[in-house]
């Protein structure tokens, strides 16, 4: 809140104070009220706890001056009987420390309020943070299954190419030359996936199974995509000798109508690769959605 509308907002709070103040005071003056000091306290109070210090000075200077009007002789305000002085003295003491005691557990009650607004501001970000960790392969950076999970209803309804990939011969890698060379080939990959299709497309599906899922996509273009694919590897392939990487791959591509039709294209999509799997390696094949 920017200082303009505070000022605003507390000349605002200071006037309905004023109005509500006069109010008490024409209604104990209308009805003769004997003991007015009881009436004016609650708005004093009142103003106070609702406002702040600021509604609660306007509300005990008004209390104030119409005591002296109230217990002075002849109401001439500043002349009183001795009885009077100590009634005066005792609403004046009252009055001061009713604002203070009163302001203080206000100022408190506001203090703790923007404690739990800047605790629960806090919260709400460390949960955003924690599902996007919670949705993000540490590794490649791609999404992980609880990503896809989260994406089920947007894929209803849509014409889908959904592919799956494996990275041929990863085992032999691992043992050939270690985890962290098959860990860095895992990382190509996902950043190869990464730059062809984008961060909403490509998930690691897990160990070196990766999932490629592009919706309202022409298929000629997603065959496009699949040669900027291969030319992306081939240049990755040129860093090094130690690292060479090859894919198999299978895809299927349809509308997905139905609740289960997703999970059957990605289970076609599995069949055609580890047909490419068994038939050499090294390729990318896949055909038309069969429902049936």
């Amino acid at each position: 809140m920017n200082k303009s509308i505070q000022k605003k907002s507390l000349v605002f709070k200071m006037l309905l104070t004023l109005m509500l103040m006069l109010v008490l005071t024409g209604l104990v003056i209308a009805f003769d009220i004997p003991n007015p000091n009881m009436i004016l306290i609650t708005g004093l109070v009142l103003s106070t706890s609702l406002f702040g210090y600021s509604s609660g000075i306007v509300a005990a200077i008004i209390m104030i001056v119409y005591s002296m009007w109230f217990f002075s002789v002849d109401h001439k305000f500043f002349e009183f009987a001795p009885i009077n002085i100590q009634k005066m003295s005792v609403i004046l003491l009252g009055t001061v420390l009713s604002l203070i005691f009163v302001g203080h557990v206000e100022r408190r009650r506001t203090l703790a309020l923007i404690a739990l607004e800047e605790a629960n501001s806090k919260l709400q970000k460390d949960n955003i943070k924690l599902e996007e960790v919670s949705s993000v392969d540490a590794l490649t950076g791609l999404g992980n299954r609880y990503a896809i999970k989260q994406l089920y209803l947007n894929y209803k309804g849509s014409n889908l190419h959904v592919m799956m990939i494996d990275i041929d011969n990863l085992k032999i890698t691992n043992d050939t030359h270690g985890h962290p060379v098959g860990d860095e080939m895992l990382k190509r990959v996902g950043a190869v996936l990464l730059d062809t299709y984008g961060k909403d497309r490509c998930f690691r599906y897990g160990g070196d199974e990766f999932l490629v899922v592009c919706c309202q996509m022409e298929h000629e273009i997603f065959l496009e995509t699949l040669e900027q694919l291969k030319c992306s590897l081939a240049e990755n392939n040129k860093k090094d000798d130690i690292i060479n990487i090859s894919l198999s791959a299978g895809y299927v591509y349809g509308d997905a109508t139905t609740d289960g039709d997703f999970d059957k294209m990605i289970q076609q999509a599995d069949e055609h690769l580890y047909n490419v799997k068994n038939n050499g390696r090294n390729h990318i094949e896949g055909n038309q959605y069969i429902k049936a």
